[in-house]
């Protein structure tokens, strides 16, 4: 039996997560170095089988990304529309979409997006972590929309404690989760 490109990545996966978990065990001194190429085959996973199963796609992907560098976010979220489109069952197109609505003023609608991604793929930690980021602009600020932020941020640094304990945002997602958790907390005991 033939396996798949994408099969072939996944063991690929497994063997780094092997590879780090006993580097990290052993305190080898290449132990970061391990887990480092973990997270970037992690990373490339989504891009690369974007890029070989729906060029398309991926072409108005990379076009969308070009102009929110440019803060073309019109520009941008129509690219991604057309992205989406073409290949609805992208999480990584809903991420970018919902940025880029974001910094249209459209709230509710970047909330939309990651809410998308993270039912399409909810193993990936910036998710939880864009959306607990949107939320904090959604009105009304009610107890039910702080809970829903904190928890989205908890969970977003509980991924990626999970998947990258060494990743250099870890500090920044768990400074917003305290920021997040200290609103809550503020608001609680406010008359």
């Amino acid at each position: 039996m033939a396996v798949s490109w994408y099969d072939e990545w996944e063991i690929r996966l497994a063997d780094y997560e092997k590879a780090a978990a006993l580097a990290e065990k052993n305190k080898l001194p290449d132990a970061a170095e391990y887990r480092k190429r973990l997270v970037e085959a992690r990373d490339e996973l989504p891009y690369n089988v974007e890029a070989r199963d729906h060029p398309e796609a991926y072409a108005q992907f990379k076009k969308g990304r070009a102009k929110l560098e440019k803060k073309d976010y019109a520009g941008a979220r129509a690219d991604y529309d057309e992205a989406i489109r073409l290949n609805p069952r992208c999480a990584l197109y809903y991420w970018r979409r919902g940025g880029a609505r974001g910094w249209l003023d459209d709230d509710q609608g970047n909330v939309d997006d990651q809410t998308k991604a993270i039912e399409l793929d909810p193993r990936v930690a910036v998710y939880f972590y864009s959306r607990g980021l949107a939320r904090a602009f959604l009105e009304p600020q009610d107890q039910a929309q702080r809970e829903a932020r904190c928890a989205d941020l908890e969970k977003a640094v509980s991924l990626l404690r999970e998947f990258d304990p060494t990743s250099d945002d870890l500090k920044e997602y768990s400074d917003k989760l305290a920021k997040a958790r200290s609103e809550l907390t503020g608001a609680a005991t406010k008359p």
